[in-house]
């Protein structure tokens, strides 16, 4: 059976991982599309830093081809990208929560292993400049961390990103400490900043996953992440047609996946690999190259250099064939190379050897191989955050008009199962339970909040006052106030605030406010003068919940400074 999709419009999120298989048929169907750029033309059409950013980039390679990377090193990403998007299906084990959804996938890992620290800042300042061209990204997710030193322009970049409401989920880490302890701060989990949400990992019976870092400030909520099921990228069937001979290939880790789409072009001799061995005439051509002296990798990457745009490596021997797949299967560059590479057998070069002087023309295939048994089950924080960061997004796409910072909330405080067995471990003693965040009934309510306070979701109306204190059932939801109880009343004070002050690009103030619902709000300023008065810079805005936005064009004094408050005007008591 399979699940219903949600018939709402698609919500951006982005994931900042290791590499993608971007051909897998779950997400192929639900990569962002960039529409201001033009497909392969070379040119940074958005004018916005990246050329050709389709779908993302990659900022190991700081190319927009997502392809440069083999299976090893895409396999984190894949598996935390399709328990965001993958799209469902019969033949496929499983789906993602959040199928009807665009991924921007953006590489920052060179190794499948370690994070680049710059690239990963690179990509938070990617996705900020997004948001400020008005793509609406609403979330990032960013299942790593690091015992790193606290960086300024980490925090920084992720303090951007908050500027344009986009929120960022990050794993707690998987070494079973107190994350609290200045000595076991783990980044980005451990920056205090209210767009950064830190996942731990629970295990059966609900209970803290044995491995999972813990910490009651730095560690917002839990979720599952004990053998997590999901999709890795997809074995290829290699295949070389040369001059009527079609062989068997095969694939050498660590470097670019074969396109899908065959790839054609001459072959051409390049002996043993060294920069010396590569005729002038290699650009865009298919290099040909014996085994032997140097490593794969310093092969493959000679061969970049020198403009060829694929590697064929043959082994060097007829008494040691079976090691030409043992080396392609071990060895580990720290840097991998970033062009298509494969390998064949000494029986199988012989059958072509006579004619490579003839630079006869190569096509090499790649046939997507067995997708229904791409799936593995994998442990770690890295597998719980996917899962937090698509609740999150789903109730953005459910609850468009509520504000940012409200859905935190929601997931937060009401998309949980609290339990005893978190109580020490994480901020909300809860595991996530999307059902309880939810707002089926669509009467402005997360459902779980309902069950908890009134044992059902029928005995409710978003105008009902049970307390008969004034205040309607729903706004005391939105205050975390008691509608059982007329002496427990919202204080609006406590809600509504000025959140966030930035500037436009014309160094104009920029103002986010959260305003409570049912209020009416006015922003004011003065000036640090002894006889400056409070002045109204907007016309009075009617809240229902959301985040409101406001850009001061008034005149200014200068150089003095300006202060800003909110004026609240409502009509409960």
């Amino acid at each position: 059976m399979l699940r219903p999709i949600s018939n709402r419009p698609p919500v951006i999120v982005a994931v900042i991982d290791s590499g993608f298989d971007i051909a897998h048929p779950q997400l192929a169907s639900n990569l962002w599309y960039n529409p201001a750029e033009i497909p392969a033309d070379g040119i940074d059409n958005d004018q916005n830093g990246y050329i050709d950013d389709l779908h993302g980039f990659d900022f190991i390679n700081q190319s927009s081809d997502l392809t440069a990377c083999g299976p090893a090193i895409a396999q984190h990403g894949t598996h935390v990208a399709a328990l965001i998007a993958a799209t469902p299906n019969d033949n496929h084990a499983m789906s993602g929560i959040l199928p009807n959804s665009q991924l921007i996938l953006l590489r920052v890992s060179a190794d499948g292993t370690h994070i680049d620290d710059y690239a990963a800042i690179q990509a938070y300042e990617y996705l900020t400049r997004l948001a400020q061209d008005g793509h609406p990204v609403i979330a990032a997710n960013a299942s790593y961390g690091g015992y790193t030193p606290y960086s300024t322009s980490e925090e920084l970049a992720i303090r951007n990103m908050f500027r344009e409401n986009i929120y960022l989920f990050t794993g707690a880490g998987n070494d079973n400490k107190n994350i609290d302890l200045s000595t076991n701060f783990i980044y980005p989990a451990s920056y205090i900043l209210p767009n950064i949400i830190s996942v731990g990992a629970t295990g059966p019976a609900n209970t803290k996953a044995t491995f999972s870092n813990y910490g009651t400030n730095h560690v917002d909520i839990a979720a599952p992440g004990v053998d997590i099921l999901s999709a890795i990228p997809l074995e290829r069937e290699l295949k070389i047609v040369i001059a009527g001979n079609t062989l068997s290939a095969f694939r050498i880790d660590y470097t670019t996946f074969l396109p899908t789409q065959p790839l054609t072009a001459p072959l051409i001799d390049c002996g043993l690999g060294y920069p010396t061995d590569f005729p002038a005439t290699t650009a865009g051509k298919i290099a040909f190259i014996q085994r032997g002296d140097i490593t794969f990798k310093e092969k493959i990457d000679h061969a970049a250099d020198a403009g060829a745009i694929a590697v064929i490596i043959h082994n060097n021997s007829p008494t040691n064939d079976h090691e030409i797949i043992h080396d392609q299967l071990t060895y580990t560059p720290s840097n991998p190379p970033n062009i298509p590479a494969v390998a064949l057998t000494h029986q199988q070069a012989q059958s072509i050897i006579h004619i490579i002087n003839n630079q006869p023309t190569a096509i090499l295939q790649a046939t997507l191989n067995n997708p229904e048994n791409a799936y593995a089950k994998f442990s770690g924080t890295s597998y719980a955050t996917p899962l937090t960061t698509a609740a999150y997004a789903l109730l953005r796409q459910l609850s468009p008009n509520r504000s940012h910072q409200d859905s935190k909330h929601d997931l937060l405080n009401h998309g949980i199962t609290t339990t005893p067995n978190l109580q020490n471990y994480v901020a909300n003693s809860g595991t996530l339970n999307l059902l309880n965040a939810i707002d089926n009934d669509d009467d402005l309510i997360p459902d779980g909040w309902e069950r908890k306070t009134f044992d059902t979701l029928e005995y409710f109306t978003p105008t009902t006052d049970r307390d008969n204190d004034g205040w309607k059932d729903y706004l005391e939801y939105y205050a975390d106030t008691n509608p059982w109880y007329s002496l427990s009343k919202p204080n609006i004070q406590n809600y509504s605030r000025i959140q966030l002050l930035s500037f436009t690009q014309y160094d104009r103030p920029k103002l986010q406010f959260i305003a409570f619902p049912e209020t009416t709000n006015t922003i004011q300023r003065k000036y640090d003068l002894p006889d400056s008065e409070w002045e109204d810079i907007t016309h009075p805005i009617f809240s229902s919940g959301q985040q409101l936005e406001l850009i001061d064009t008034k005149d200014f004094v200068a150089p003095r400074e300006a202060y800003y408050r909110l004026k609240i005007d409502s009509n409960n008591p």
